[in-house]
């Protein structure tokens, strides 16, 4: 973990994770169970990749913009299905 105190290493491990968790949600849907288990996995990953850099790598403005927008591209199939349940749940539709 020691690379990831590099501030481009840590941004190019996060931008490579948001590639492969969008690709995943994207185009391995019919996997099943193995299909949300493998999002939460990257998920969780990228959570921790992030979760180090932002503790062990430099303190500007341009990094952590980086990190959070990497965190949002690659996690935005959480934040849909949070909003669909809640959208659901306001509006009394529910499956």
């Amino acid at each position: 973990m020691n690379m990831l105190k590099k501030p481009m290493t840590g941004l190019l491990v996060c931008a490579l994770i948001a590639v492969a968790t969008v690709q995943v949600y994207r185009t391995l849907w019919y996997l099943g169970d193995v299909y949300w288990w493998t999002l939460a996995a990257l998920g969780l990953l990228q959570l921790a990749v992030s979760g180090v850099c932002l503790v062990r790598g430099p303190r500007s403005w341009w990094h952590t913009l980086g990190l959070v927008v990497l965190f949002i591209v690659g996690q935005w199939w959480v934040l849909e299905m949070a909003a669909m349940l809640l959208i659901w749940r306001l509006r009394g539709f529910a499956p």
